[in-house]
């Protein structure tokens, strides 16, 4: 009998530890209750690498090695939102043409024309139904987002391939390597809520008739409250604790210990600040409940909701999405949407103190403040705002529009559209150049 590879440890807590030697370093795969839950995690690791030593370098194709390399990945414990990972891997990577070459035969030109076929690639919701998971075209191509996900996984895998010595170089790290852009580029990559939107998502509203959509429930509007005025992203949302919960004391805080799928996404406990607003949507919820242990948004047998769940956030078959159900049938954007919109409203003071770039990330978890300029963007309200004082300012001096028209003037703290505006005064654009300092300038 062939012998195995790897070594199974009883340790002190009566658990089983699972390690394997792989490229000269010991690897942990994994702490198991029982021996035997450890023995068949090492008899599959086994196969793996079994596998993979029958494989010849020279005729494996880039899509048997892909697949196998991220079932490595899932073994070792590597991958942090692993179902998401083979979910983009093979809708978007193995079925690519150049997933069937062989890797020494893989070149930077077969790489740039699979990104080029990915931005036209029609993008798709994942609906379930009793017959299982249906994909149901959207009237819109991949996202960049997607795109440079599916781009990330084969570079990984052809990192792997290097290190394993088949390929000398990773074809797909070439500097003209582009992701090419696409028409979904041309709209705004997030949708900022206005502070009226957000009020209209939350509040309990009446059905419009027999036939209008049903209104969102309890549960729904306080999960919605609260994305908007934490700033948590939604698996952070759905795996929060009462526990972690501080709202009696004189500092009402969360602790935020885990995301989507384990840990947060830059693996470390974040402690932040509850606003007014957050603090009264949580109270208002365990009061609604009567809970204040286990999870704050229980799902089914007080279990976390799947990492599908989005609180009826986007429209299924035969049932409207809650911006519909909201009376925002006209608007666009996605629920984590809420989170971009919590980082604006704090950049523009909407919420009555103006955050830095700096305060903003410390409080949403960024792992740095580079990570909240990239999407910390403003509501077009508040640009709109200050764009009728500059020409305001202009006219006051001789230098006004040339057709003599007025210029819009803020009153009562809203701009011309009616939408609430933060009281603040000379907010100019960010400066990227300005070295390792990174704050709203105020005149």
């Amino acid at each position: 009998m062939r012998r195995m590879k790897g070594s199974i440890d009883r340790l002190a807590s009566g658990r089983y530890r699972l390690r394997i030697t792989r490229a000269g370093t010991r690897v942990t795969l994994g702490i198991f209750d029982t021996r035997e839950e450890a023995e068949r995690i090492q008899l599959a690791a086994n196969q793996v690498i079994a596998e993979k030593a029958a494989i010849d370098p020279g005729g494996v194709t880039f899509g048997q090695f892909a697949e196998e390399w991220m079932l490595r990945r899932e073994l070792e414990r590597a991958a942090r939102a692993v179902d998401r990972e083979w979910s983009v891997l093979r809708r978007h990577v193995l079925t690519a043409r150049f997933a069937r070459r062989p890797l020494g035969a893989l070149r930077p030109k077969h790489v740039q024309a699979w990104l080029r076929e990915l931005a036209r690639k029609p993008a798709v919701s994942a609906i379930t139904t009793k017959e299982g998971v249906v994909y149901r075209p959207k009237d819109r191509c991949l996202s960049a987002q997607t795109i440079k996900h599916a781009l990330r996984l084969a570079r990984q895998a052809l990192d792997a391939a290097v290190m394993d010595e088949l390929i000398a170089r990773n074809p797909a790290r070439a500097k003209a390597i582009k992701v090419p852009s696409s028409h979904a580029a041309t709209e705004p990559a997030w949708t900022v809520f206005t502070l009226e939107e957000i009020e209209a998502l939350t509040q309990p509203r009446r059905r419009a008739g027999r036939t209008g959509p049903k209104p969102l429930r309890a549960q729904q509007r306080h999960a919605f409250a609260v994305l908007a005025f934490t700033g948590l992203r939604l698996g952070e949302l759905k795996h929060l604790r009462w526990a972690d919960v501080a709202l009696d004391g004189e500092r009402p805080r969360i602790t935020v210990r885990h995301g989507a799928s384990g840990p947060t996404k830059n693996g470390k406990v974040h402690v932040a600040a509850l606003l007014p607003q957050a603090a009264r949507w949580l109270r208002s919820w365990r009061e609604h409940t009567g809970q204040d242990i286990g999870l704050v948004f229980p799902g089914p047998q007080g279990r976390a909701y799947g990492p599908d769940y989005d609180f009826g956030w986007a429209a299924k078959p035969g049932a409207a999405g809650a911006l519909e159900r909201a009376g925002l049938g006209d608007r666009g954007g996605r629920v984590h949407d809420l989170r971009h919109s919590f980082v604006s409203h704090l950049l523009m003071g909407s919420f009555g103190e103006r955050y830095t770039i700096e305060e903003a990330a410390a409080q949403v978890g960024h792992s740095s403040a580079h990570v909240t300029e990239r999407y910390g963007h403003l509501a077009p309200s508040h640009l709109d705002a200050k764009a009728a004082r500059a020409r305001a300012g202009l006219a006051s001096i001789g230098l006004g529009p040339a057709d003599g028209s007025k210029t819009a003037t803020r009153e009562s703290g809203r701009d011309r559209s009616g939408s609430r505006v933060a009281d603040a005064r000379g907010f100019e654009p960010l400066t990227f150049g300005s070295g390792g300092r990174r704050s709203i300038q105020l005149s």
